[in-house]
């Protein structure tokens, strides 16, 4: 079985799952995995042209806004040599 004959079974099999389908997010699903696989035989845009899922663009552009934030600096005492003194004098003693 070429390459593009698998393809195509998986495409018929995608398709039954879609006219099959209960719920809304199965027809979701199997719609979106029926593109994906018309655009790898060439039924869609041309290659050139390929346009990324908009999940993993949401999940891109998480990533770069999350990967920004860096935590405070921890100030550095004057006297960090000294032992720390207890936050709560008076319960310690």
């Amino acid at each position: 079985m070429t390459p593009e004959e698998a393809l195509r079974d998986k495409l018929r099999k995608i398709e039954a799952l879609f006219a099959g389908a209960a719920t809304d997010g199965e027809k979701a699903a199997s719609g979106a995995a029926a593109k994906r696989i018309r655009r790898r035989l060439g039924h869609g845009k041309p290659a050139g042209d390929a346009v990324l899922d908009s999940g993993y663009l949401i999940a891109a552009a998480l990533h770069r806004s999350l990967s920004t934030l860096r935590p405070a600096p921890i100030p550095s005492s004057p006297d960090a040599s000294s032992a720390r003194k207890p936050a709560f004098p008076a319960l310690c003693g």
